[in-house]
């Protein structure tokens, strides 16, 4: 196939709309970095196994493996855009990998145009793609992230270091395998993404680079979203008497959380409940005495013990998703309701003990909510020892979505 130059769209461009010369990038390959060539996995092995840890505020950070030693590889290009700004889901989801090449080694059209919605650079990361006419070839182009230094672009994305994935930089140059060979790749390998907006979804892929970006892996990884959650960190002093416990109103907690965080403020307070938090206490969360320290949900709510994570939401091994809470469809009508609602959530009003290194889910529904379908899925971490009486340090992911599991 006949492949398509740079130069020849810079000349076409006075002739034909830049939507007839975007279907003509679609089914060439390019000579930089805007329209990559795709090549065999022979020559260039494709990363895998992408994920991301929420890290709050509109922080996340991308995980992938690759093993990437060849002499002309130079770091990886990653892709990402607000899941509202491109077309996932009608050729692609969540979960699959883009495949550039098909099995006659041709590139593959629908590959190519989805790439084009992933437009941006670091100065307008994630919101919106990159408008037309910036630069001689900039609208026409499937930019991945990169640092621009006047109208020229520093691709790969970034070059990897310990592990890391960095954004080329004056300081830290890019550089193949032939170069140095501690830029090889046999692992895992992070990269570090800021300006995200708390409860908006953006969704993410990563190709292996050579050429300064010029070259890339015939596929790529998974697709892979996130929905940035508010982080707070603070402690919780648990009752020393069983006629104590604490309210934690989530919903006041939730209202008052920003883009850079929640304060704690008042919402965990003593309550006058009584002897117990009950199955009908509002809730919809309490913090106990029991047995040196429970959680008990209020009406309408569960907690979930995801389990020990020593290094809690850093841990790779902490679930992506939580299950849905479905509510016991018999609450009210028999005292036989089961011990655990569906989806293995703690009832209302039966506790659930607080260990330290233990993350939780709390499914949370709407404070005006009539039924009871929909919950805000919050996480929380037990950071610290747990001691009747002592303050216990917790971190938590504080969801702005509903559903959003």
């Amino acid at each position: 196939m006949k492949m398509l130059r740079s130069k020849f769209l810079r000349d076409s461009a006075k002739l034909v709309s830049s939507a007839l010369l975007l279907g003509g990038l679609a089914v060439g390959c390019g000579s930089d970095a805007s329209d990559p060539e795709a090549i065999t996995l022979d020559e260039l092995k494709a990363p895998g196994n992408l994920w991301i840890q929420d890290s709050g505020n509109g922080n996340a950070t991308l995980y992938w493996t690759g093993s990437n030693n060849e002499d002309d590889f130079d770091g990886y290009n990653v892709y990402g855009m607000n899941k509202t700004k491109i077309d996932l889901g009608t050729t692609y989801s969540e979960g699959q990998a883009v495949e550039l090449l098909d099995e006659a080694g041709e590139p593959v059209q629908a590959a190519k145009v989805f790439l084009a919605d992933f437009n941006y650079d670091t100065t307008k990361p994630f919101e919106e793609p990159a408008a037309a006419g910036v630069d001689g070839e900039e609208k026409f182009s499937a930019l991945p992230v990169h640092q621009k230094t006047g109208e020229d672009g520093i691709f790969p994305t970034c070059g990897v270091d310990g592990g890391v994935c960095k954004n080329h930089s004056a300081d830290f140059a890019r550089q193949t395998v032939s170069d140095n060979s501690a830029r090889g790749v046999n692992g895992a390998v992070s990269y570090p993404v800021t300006g995200l907006k708390v409860g908006e979804t953006y969704c993410f892929l990563v190709l292996s680079s050579m050429d300064e970006g010029q070259k890339v892996s015939m596929t790529s990884t998974n697709i892979a979203c996130v929905t940035p959650r508010f982080k707070s960190e603070f402690t919780i002093n648990v009752p020393t008497a069983h006629a104590d416990k604490l309210v934690f109103d989530l919903h006041t907690f939730l209202g008052a959380c920003t883009q850079t965080g929640c304060a704690i403020g008042t919402n965990l307070a003593v309550s006058d409940l009584g002897a117990a938090a009950k199955g009908d206490s509002p809730g919809p969360l309490y913090v106990e005495h029991y047995e040196g320290g429970t959680f008990t949900p209020g009406e309408n709510t569960g907690i979930r013990d995801l389990g020990f994570y020593a290094t809690g939401f850093m841990d790779a091994t902490l679930p992506r998703s939580a299950p849905a809470l479905v509510l016991d469809s018999n609450k009210g009508t028999t005292s036989l309701a089961p011990i655990i609602n569906t989806g293995g959530y703690t009832p209302a009003g039966r506790s659930r003990a607080l260990e330290k290194n233990h993350v939780y889910v709390i499914a949370v529904p709407e404070k005006t909510a009539t039924t009871f379908t929909s919950f805000y899925y919050h996480y929380l971490w037990v950071k610290g020892d747990v001691t009747a009486g002592s303050d216990v340090a917790v971190e938590m992911r504080v969801s702005k979505v509903l559903n959003a599991r």
